[in-house]
């Protein structure tokens, strides 16, 4: 997973264009991944064959993580495995105190069950077994270690089956299974007697199964299909265990999916994969979380009120892709944390229209829009509190008027950034703003066009509102919406800024000088190169 933009957390892995033993040339397109409201494309580096898909479509890695393996059809993989494995211990030596945490949780825990009822014989019989290596030593994978923590589980016990004896997630779930263990740590089977063999507690199973299918009841049968035996949510995890149907660690699904099937109680086997060769992805089980959901949600409310009238059917269940994703996270993250307030100015928009249309009638490719972008650019330099940076407590004004330019694009909002619109000419910015929005619109757009920004202007005029409030767009410290022209050639200016930097008074004078711009025939004409008078 590369690289894409220095804010980048993880990328989302959108679509294989090969399938596995596909065949591939240096520069093929293999794959494309999403990221920072970005698409890239993958190259594959050499000619070989797409031995191994790691991270399947739907499926997230953080930068640097593999999301497959090319190499030659006859080729030893041990080499390439190997890698995977280093690039695992290199992730875990920085989590060393918290897998030293979990080993410590999981062995507490074993003592805890074994006072309660008895100890296995033999070294299989309890998780806090009798190991000399500790839980950080062990050699797992990250997928292994998380879900070991989750279930405070101790690695030491786990039989590992990957390269060279690493522990991998299923060898987790296989362990989890056999022992009977739930997501939350605690033992769904009681420990029996001779050769370490656990024996699953038949009225304890029953219960937990009982008690979780009398909370999915109102879900009907439909969820029952769906799910493990068990209601959607919380409660679900005291039955997965119980509930877990046979065969369901054979079938083929990614790391992610296995995970989050194992933390709802999705029985794997009633899950439609879509990934490559039907591989399940984590996008699959949370589409089958939600048609059980559903009804179970619609029922149970109709009985809480005993009306039962008013239903709710489900159309489509539309799951955020990586760009809504991000700026889902993104403005959430702005909400909570920035202080938002709004100033509004309406002005007499008459000049910037008039001299919008000069530059028209001279075949001059710059619109208002354009006009604007200069305007603000001018108006930063006696302000510069509002083109700059917050974050980490630090507030960091900006040399450069970078100005990203909100566009509705298919799947979301992307913000393109114009660089430097104080240094360009009125031309210049229309033609850097009019190649950024085409290739928005194209879906062509690279993360190198959204970063950057200093300060952010989003238009809704042109779909006829008058005035909004916009949410700043992180770390930025304020963002201007732009309002129609309305019939008597008013328009509205509205300035969401955060108020732990800056103030309303600040905000007014920045409003005001920025109209002074806007309204002054000579500044605006002076922003083209070309003579609007020639």
């Amino acid at each position: 997973m590369p690289q894409m933009g220095m804010e980048m957390d993880q990328g989302e892995v959108v679509e294989w264009q090969y399938d596995e033993g596909d065949d591939v040339e240096e520069g093929d397109v293999i794959a494309v991944v999403e990221s920072e409201k970005a698409a890239n494309d993958i190259e594959a580096r050499e000619d070989g064959r797409l031995r191994r898909i790691v991270v399947g479509e739907g499926d997230t890695a953080e930068p640097g993580d593999p999301i497959g393996i090319v190499a030659g059809p006859d080729e030893d993989l041990a080499e390439y495995e190997a890698e995977l494995e280093d690039d695992a211990a290199d992730a875990d030596a920085d989590a060393g105190a918290t897998a030293d945490a979990s080993g410590a949780a999981a062995a507490a825990n074993a003592d805890d069950g074994a006072a309660a009822g008895g100890s296995a014989a033999g070294g299989t019989g309890s998780r806090g077994g009798a190991a000399d290596t500790s839980a950080d030593e062990v050699r797992a994978t990250p997928a292994a270690r998380q879900r070991a923590e989750e279930a405070d589980l101790d690695l030491t016990a786990v039989e590992g089956t990957g390269p060279q004896g690493v522990i991998t997630e299923d060898d987790a779930e296989h362990y989890l299974r056999d022992r009977g263990t739930d997501d939350d740590g605690t033992a769904a089977a009681s420990v029996g007697t001779g050769a370490g063999a656990a024996a699953v507690d038949a009225d304890a199973a029953a219960g937990t199964a009982g008690s979780a299918d009398a909370g999915a009841t109102t879900a009907g049968a439909e969820a029952e299909a769906l799910v493990a035996g068990a209601g959607v949510g919380p409660d679900a995890h005291d039955a997965t265990a119980a509930a877990a149907a046979p065969g369901a660690d054979e079938v083929r699904a990614s790391p992610g999916a296995r995970r989050l099937a194992g933390r709802e109680g999705v029985d794997l086997t009633a899950v439609d994969g879509t990934g490559p060769e039907d591989a399940i992805t984590e996008a699959d089980v949370r589409a089958t979380l939600e048609a059980a959901s559903a009804p179970a949600a619609r029922t149970t409310a109709g009985a809480a009120s005993g009306a039962g009238d008013a239903t709710r059917t489900v159309t489509e269940a539309r799951e955020l892709g990586g760009i809504q994703q991000t700026v889902s996270e993104r403005l959430g993250e702005s909400y909570r944390n920035a202080v938002h307030v709004t100033v509004k100015r309406t002005f007499d928009a008459g000049t910037v229209v008039d001299v919008a249309g000069m530059a028209e009638d001279r075949g001059v490719d710059a619109s208002m829009t354009d006009l604007l972008l200069k305007g603000v650019g001018e108006t930063m330099a006696a302000h510069p509190a509002f083109n700059a940076l917050f974050e980490g407590g630090e507030h960091r004004l900006i040399e450069e008027v970078n100005v990203g330019v909100a566009v509705d694009v298919d799947g979301g909002l992307v913000t393109p950034v114009v660089p430097d619109v104080r240094t360009k000419s009125a031309e210049e910015v229309a033609a850097v703003r009019g190649a950024l929005t085409e290739r928005a619109l194209a879906g062509e757009f690279t993360s190198e066009d959204l970063a950057g920004g200093t300060f952010t202007v989003t238009n809704l005029g042109m779909f006829g509102v008058d005035s909004f409030d916009p949410v700043i767009n992180p770390p930025e410290t304020a963002i201007l919406g732009v309002g129609r022209v309305r019939e008597n050639g008013t328009m509205t200016l509205s300035l969401s800024f955060d108020h732990r930097v800056v103030n309303g008074a600040d905000a007014a004078r920045y409003l005001d000088d920025l109209v002074g711009t806007l309204t002054d025939p000579g500044t605006l004409v002076s922003f083209f190169d070309a003579d609007l008078f020639a």
